[in-house]
């Protein structure tokens, strides 16, 4: 090969992957230092461990596995160790594991797709789709779970061999140490390479034994804390199975939009006319289940609050890739040539991504950063005014109880007690499932100086049902909660509580109102 060639081949790899990863963190940067409220308690739990307080929420209490994410805790810790501020380069190290994504798929398109054109539209609609790129910089966990899988699927298209076999054993323990629904993913490699499962199986058995071994000598629990509040009932109801349908609309609105009627037409008899073709090949099957177990965890997972498709992250890469290779096949079998093929195929994607982008995407993208799912920097900066009040109060120890701890949790030195249960296991065990037992236990075991209720927490809470709460606590500000009222026709008052017996002079909480 000529050096001519030789470079003009290299330029065809390297100029559509520096625009994909030029036009990633341009979108990354509409989110500006955005991160979710949420991964403050990573930051959390992985702070205290770097400084050799534990695997705690706060130093010096009962280590509760308050997160689903250990892998990415332990990576936060150590590069807490190292010295680095965590929510700063949080949102740094989340975009450079994405930008290695982006290019493994823009690789993995080249290879299924044998084009760089098509694999750069593939890798190119994952770039704008709002829902992969705003959780990739959440300063969760997306970034590194997308990663081990798309490291899984390349390991899974290479042809089997011992070593092979080893490491999908070890990406696939990785990513169920990841996410707790990862576990899907141990299916992958014994599916596709039936003989060599006990190659497989012994480092996924290893790492995946060691670490819940760890789990219940550290916690004491087989399962997360998070599992108890999250897990509520209803599985394989009526009312499961209608939120699955609404779930399976939703999220095809997230591709399409108000086309998606039309998309699943299309990709319906597309499907149709490879079968009777006999033409659905190793790949197929390959991306297919990659899409596949991606699903069934985000249908089995409850309904996630914070929007934008959180829990899908996985699933984009491989229906952008599925779905270019099925328009790729149905334009080549016995209809047009090769190279017709990927141009017609090119115009349709490239059409789809210029429509999706400016139409659909984009706006998305835009309204999410004026109006972005609880901000972990809003959160800390409003939970200043407990800090104030307790020391308006001349409070040396004091404690609140709230729905959203990421930002006290991190930044705070007040005791900080869990109302959406994650980091308590006794809350996440008793609030609204056993609602005696969750009143007996902050009115009458950990007695919060403070209380902040609103929304959803206020009807779950319902404290009010509870004597104790008026006659123990005044309302520094409190409101009549529209939430309630609207969802549950109840009323229900929302906002700001402290504890009588903390005020040396009933006036003084007239000095709390001011402020």
């Amino acid at each position: 090969m000529s050096y001519y060639r030789r470079n003009l081949n290299w330029m065809r790899v390297l100029i559509p992957l520096i625009l994909l990863m030029g036009a990633y963190v341009m979108h990354a940067s509409l989110f500006e230092d955005w991160l979710i409220d949420d991964a403050g308690i990573s930051l959390a739990y992985a702070r205290n461990l770097a400084n050799g307080d534990g695997l705690v929420s706060q130093p010096g209490v009962k280590p509760v596995e308050g997160f689903s994410n250990p892998l990415w805790v332990f990576m936060l810790s150590f590069i807490g160790a190292l010295g680095f501020n965590l929510p700063s380069v949080v949102k740094l190290l989340s975009i450079s594991l994405t930008l290695v994504s982006i290019a493994l798929l823009f690789f993995i398109g080249r290879h299924v797709l044998r084009s760089s054109i098509l694999a750069s539209l593939v890798t190119g609609m994952l770039v704008v789709q709002p829902a992969f790129v705003i959780w990739s910089v959440s300063g969760l966990e997306n970034p590194v779970y997308v990663l081990l899988i798309l490291l899984l699927f390349i390991v899974s298209l290479q042809a089997p061999s011992k070593r092979n076999a080893m490491l999908a054993g070890c990406l696939a323990a990785a990513i169920a140490i990841t996410r707790p629904e990862g576990i899907l993913y141990a299916i992958v490699y014994p599916a596709l390479h039936r003989r060599m499962v006990k190659s497989y199986l012994a480092p996924l058995l290893l790492l995946l034994s060691g670490f819940l071994a760890f789990r219940l000598i550290y916690f004491g629990d087989l399962l997360p804390n998070t599992y108890y509040m999250k897990m509520q009932g209803g599985f394989l109801s009526w009312e499961w199975l209608l939120e699955q349908i609404y779930k399976s609309y939703d999220l095809a609105g997230a591709f399409w939009g108000d086309a998606r009627i039309i998309v699943f037409i299309v990709l319906a008899i597309s499907v149709v006319y490879l079968v009777r073709m006999h033409a659905i090949h190793r790949n197929h099957w390959t991306v297919f289940l990659f899409v596949l177990i991606p699903l069934t965890s985000f249908y089995l997972l409850p309904a996630d609050w914070m929007g934008e498709y959180r829990l899908a992250s996985p699933i984009f890469p491989f229906v952008y890739l599925l779905l270019a290779m099925i328009l790729l096949d149905v334009f080549l079998i016995r209809k047009i040539s090769h190279r017709n093929a990927k141009l017609i195929l090119g115009g349709i994607l490239g059409v789809w991504l210029l429509v999706g982008a400016v139409a659909y995407y984009l706006p998305r993208s835009r309204q999410f950063s004026q109006e972005p799912t609880v901000s972990f920097w809003g959160v800390s900066a409003d939970f200043k005014r407990f800090e104030d009040y307790a020391e308006s109060l001349d409070l040396t120890q004091a404690s609140v109880l709230l729905p959203d701890v990421g930002g006290p949790l991190y930044d705070s030195h007040l005791r900080v007690y869990d109302l959406a249960g994650l980091t308590d296991s006794t809350i996440a065990r008793t609030i609204n499932k056993n609602q005696n037992a969750f009143y007996d236990y902050v009115f009458g075991m950990v007695r919060p100086t403070f209380i902040h209720v609103h929304g959803k927490w206020t009807y779950l809470a319902n404290l009010e049902a509870d004597p104790r709460f008026r006659g123990d606590y005044l309302p520094i500000n409190e409101y009549e909660d529209q939430y309630v009222k609207n969802h549950h026709d109840m009323i229900l008052f929302s906002g700001d509580f402290v504890r009588r017996d903390v005020l040396q002079d009933p006036r003084e909480i007239d000095l709390l109102r001011e402020e």
